[in-house]
């Protein structure tokens, strides 16, 4: 399946694969709820009492919290601590009626989480390949035992 970018505007663009379950599974329920609020807010109701953010805090908590329990600690990309800290920021933005409607915080914090999961796979992906080319390659040696003492 291609792959595309999901918000042009980041600083840091990286390509999303629409296939894999995180984002089908918890990415795309997540917009769609939010974009159902902003739709709301288009027609005229300026809140809905918290039941969508509701809804969505029970797709996202568990799935950040089931995420950080499986994690490898030996990766640099993703922090366990921070994504909490940014959802819990999210959340308290979500709590003012309108600025919580405009702003996409929940979808935002998933996709910031997407993200440094996949840099941090790119990067020990890139670590392994450096390392499986040193062991090959005898680590920037090459040709020592070519040279006769």
């Amino acid at each position: 399946m291609p792959s595309l970018n999901f918000f042009p505007f980041d600083i840091f663009p990286i390509k999303i694969k629409w296939s894999d379950p995180q984002v089908l599974f918890i990415l795309l329920p997540v917009a769609t709820l939010e974009l159902i609020g902003m739709l709301l807010v288009c027609v005229g109701v300026v809140d809905d009492l918290g039941i969508l953010d509701s809804m969505i805090s029970v797709i996202v908590w568990p799935w950040l919290l089931l995420k950080g329990s499986y994690n490898k600690p030996s990766r640099k990309g993703f922090n366990m601590g921070r994504a909490v800290e940014r959802q819990f920021i999210c959340s308290l933005i979500e709590f003012f009626p309108l600025l919580g409607t405009i702003l996409p915080m929940w979808s935002y914090s998933v996709y910031i989480v997407l993200k440094e999961e996949l840099i941090s796979e790119e990067e020990e992906r890139d670590r392994n390949k450096r390392s499986w080319l040193k062991q090959q390659y005898g680590g920037g040696k090459a040709g020592k035992g070519l040279v006769k003492k």
